[in-house]
């Protein structure tokens, strides 16, 4: 899926890590297929979340981010 601007989260991700290093990006997606998980985490995401996760799920790996480690 493509956000405004016409490009995917993956490539958000590249392009956020490239300008601003030390932020710890979460992705939350709706896909759970091993090449969007693994793009993601190749592009600098810390951690990745399925949207039908427990919102628990989600506060812990927010949590942990800004720890600057990866659940």
């Amino acid at each position: 899926m493509l956000i405004p601007g016409g490009i995917d989260g993956i490539e958000t991700t590249r392009r956020l890590k490239r300008l601003l290093p030390q932020t710890q990006i979460v992705v939350l997606s709706g896909y759970a297929d091993d090449a969007r998980i693994i793009g993601a985490l190749r592009a600098g995401a810390i951690t990745y979340v399925e949207k039908d996760s427990q919102p628990e799920r989600l506060i812990e790996a927010v949590h942990v981010a800004a720890q600057g480690t990866a659940p």
